[in-house]
């Protein structure tokens, strides 16, 4: 199951994701991150420090969002990804995507 809470850290709008993103999940969870976009959030920061999967179409989700993003002038980060899910989101980005990974919260926050 997903848990989710979303706050505030300056410029980003940071999404702490829990537990795994598949199934019935993956709608909602892309549907809760376009919602943002739609009401003008630009700077989005995922944390998945505490995600166990990443189901596929969730993979396509997080690549949709951030060429969404790209496309508005905005950002698109994912943070804390596990080493064996960050090298399937990173396949699937490919070289130079729109998709910006990093190790942690911190340095996602703080990377220019």
């Amino acid at each position: 199951m997903l848990f989710y809470t979303a706050a505030r850290s300056g410029k980003f709008l940071v999404f702490s994701l829990s537990g795994r993103i598949e199934g019935v999940r993956v709608s909602e969870f892309s549907e809760q991150l376009m919602r943002q976009i739609d009401s003008g959030e630009n700077h989005i920061v995922l944390d998945c420090s505490a995600v166990s999967c990443l189901a596929s179409p969730t993979r396509r989700v997080l690549l949709a969002v951030a060429r969404r993003l790209e496309s508005r002038g905005g950002m698109f980060r994912v943070a804390g990804l596990q080493p064996a899910l960050r090298a399937a989101v990173a396949e699937l980005r490919g070289p130079g995507g729109p998709l910006s990974l990093f190790a942690s919260l911190p340095e996602a926050l703080n990377s220019p």
